[in-house]
This record gives structure tokens, sequence and C-alpha cells, in this order.
């Protein structure tokens, strides 16, 4: 419950245009992410059952393309987008475009990854 109070201060209290308490509220949001990741491990949080929905599970799988697209598309927006738009274009093209990395990048190298492991666990090959 701590970790959730902390992310729910941090983004009210935050200013996201300065980044001298941006930097700050960075460090604020790691501890509250590691307190929340330990309540959900050990099974002590109502966290896990948010984090097990199927919307909550597909953003997961988005993520790494969330992350990977955000920043060059924030990067055009600011200079494209009118100010204060920046942020809601961004999330929105970022996620479009982590769906369509998800669907023709990940998932067909994770298909891939499946059927070169032997029952085992280890990758096929000719030489030992």
């Amino acid at each position: 419950m701590l970790g959730l109070a902390v992310f729910a201060i941090a983004f009210l209290m935050a200013e996201f245009h300065a980044a001298s308490t941006l930097y700050f509220w960075i460090g604020i949001v790691e501890l509250a992410t590691a307190l929340v990741v330990i309540a959900v491990v050990q099974g002590r949080h109502a966290a896990g059952a948010v984090l097990r929905l199927p919307a909550v599970r597909t953003l997961g799988l988005l993520s790494y393309g969330l992350y990977v697209w955000h920043y060059p598309v924030d990067f055009v927006a600011r200079i494209v987008v009118e100010p204060g738009y920046e942020f809601p274009i961004t999330m929105l093209v970022s996620l479009i475009f982590s769906m369509i990395t998800y669907h023709l990048v990940e998932k067909p190298f994770r298909g891939l990854r499946r059927r070169t492991e032997c029952g085992r666990g280890e990758l096929r090959s000719g030489a030992y």
C-alpha cells in the first residue's frame, strides 16, 4: 500500500517541466516500484490482482515498444505538435507504433525462439 501511495503523491506533486524536481521524483517512483514489486511477489498486495488483468498484461507486452518508441516520437512531437499536446500525442503514437512493432517484430521472434528450442530448453545446433 505504501508503494502505491508514493506513486500517487509523486504524480500529484511532481512538476514534470522542471528537470531538477523531475530527477528527485524519478528516484521516489523507483523506490515505490520496488516496494510494490516486493509486495506483489510475496502475494501480500492487491496490486497482484490488478497486474493479472488482461488490459494490464497487454500493456506489459507492449511496454518494451513503448519504451523504444516514446523518445523519437516525443522528439518529433515537440517540433510538430502545438505546445500542450505533446504528451497525449506522444503516448498515442507510441502506443500505436509499439502495437505494430509487437505484432510484426517481437511476436514472430518469440515464436522463432520456441521453434528452435529442444525439449530441455537448449538451442539446436550442429556443433557441440
